[in-house]
């Protein structure tokens, strides 16, 4: 009898050591969670803070016509800005002529995360693969160590047609087109700036080849492969190609000097595209963007964009997907300038931080601004661009 007892004593003070444990980790818990709350809190409104002065600062510049474009913020995986400054036409300040999210900006170099999804849209079709040859698309070419992946990568050696063509412009007495492009390269060879992954050279003609690989293997011009395979999910609708036939749409900005009443010339290389020749909205780039972000059309080798391949001799490589890669900051970045047209995109993956800026004045000022604004979301010390 005295056992039981004994026993059912010990099972009381277990019960109540359970119950008063359970009701310290709940209280625990709920502190943990108000304080979480009240961090949150502290944190919405300091973001509130760093929003309005970045706006204020942004609509000053333009009101002094120091700037004309748009800008979309992300902090920590919110939306802070995604508007524009200035408007369509230098010398026409009213309601019809107010820059929109929606209009188009030529961005230059950014074009290469399109043509780089492009690439691998068509490696998850299996409809080719990094490691396949140049000499499978260009039968006549003499490269033939060259792969897909070292033109996606920049490990090619191939020299920068830019530089050829602005040298040699006389020749063409006429726009330059991805034809020429592709001629040089395959029926000229110039010499290799080096050999094929042993080093790293930022270089537009392999984007070039690899626009043109996209509408060999798709059959569909680059422009059109994008929009069919790429953009309808994402509710992109303002990319832009340009044509000799083609008018530009009314969606599409003309770039301007900032400090004259005159709008840039034609030139002769804005028909080549793959590297650059593409037009897009602010709200096109951030949901194309999201690509990234959610490693949508990625190999599983490559799911990390933090994970930069390697070249055969140890040497990083710190490009990847059409982006620079900044290591030590966790950053993915690319920017674009094109007669009169800046854009940029920064993308800080640990601070779920991102940056996408479009000008289209000819900006002096356009990386101060850029620093600007990640100065002060990161709460250092900044200086008004003027």
């Amino acid at each position: 009898m005295f056992k039981n007892v004994y026993f059912f004593v010990l099972f009381l003070f277990f019960l109540v050591f359970c119950f008063s444990y359970c009701q310290n980790k709940k209280i625990k818990n709920e502190e943990k969670k108000s304080i979480n709350q009240k961090i949150d809190s502290v944190k919405d409104k300091w973001s509130a803070v760093k929003k309005h002065t970045i706006d204020m600062i942004l609509s000053e510049i333009a009101r002094r016509y120091r700037f004309n474009g748009c800008l979309f913020l992300e902090e920590n995986g919110k939306v802070l800005l995604n508007r524009c400054y200035g408007t369509t036409d230098r010398y026409k300040r009213d309601l019809d002529n107010i820059l929109t999210i929606q209009k188009a900006f030529h961005i230059g170099s950014v074009a290469q995360i399109f043509t780089a999804a492009s690439i691998d849209k068509l490696i998850e079709k299996k409809k080719l693969s990094l490691e396949d040859s140049l000499s499978k698309y260009f039968k006549k070419t003499k490269y033939k160590n060259l792969k897909i992946k070292h033109l996606l990568y920049h490990t090619s050696g191939l020299p920068d047609y830019q530089t050829y063509f602005l040298n040699n412009s006389l020749e063409l007495n006429t726009y330059a087109t991805n034809r020429n492009v592709i001629d040089w390269v395959i029926g000229s060879s110039p010499r290799l700036r080096f050999e094929p992954d042993t080093d790293f050279e930022y270089s537009p003609t392999n984007y070039v080849l690899l626009a043109r690989i996209v509408e060999l293997v798709s059959q569909q011009l680059w422009i059109d492969f994008l929009k069919n395979n790429l953009c309808k999910d994402l509710s992109i609708k303002q990319l832009y190609l340009p044509f000799l036939s083609e008018k530009k749409p009314d969606f599409c900005v003309d770039a301007f000097y900032i400090d004259r009443k005159k709008n840039f010339d034609d030139h002769f290389l804005q028909y080549i595209y793959g590297a650059e020749g593409l037009w897009a909205s602010l709200e096109d780039i951030h949901h194309f963007e999201k690509i990234y972000q959610n490693n949508q059309f990625f190999g599983e080798e490559e799911n990390d964009n933090f994970n930069p391949l390697v070249m055969n001799n140890g040497k990083i490589i710190p490009f990847t997907k059409g982006f620079h890669l900044k290591l030590d900051e966790k950053l993915l970045f690319q920017t674009g300038k094109w007669l009169g047209f800046q854009a940029g995109i920064w993308w800080w993956k640990q601070e779920k931080t991102k940056i996408i800026l479009l000008t289209n004045d000819n900006s002096t000022i356009f990386m101060d601004v850029k620093l600007m604004i990640e100065n002060i979301l990161k709460g250092k010390r900044y200086k008004i661009p003027y």
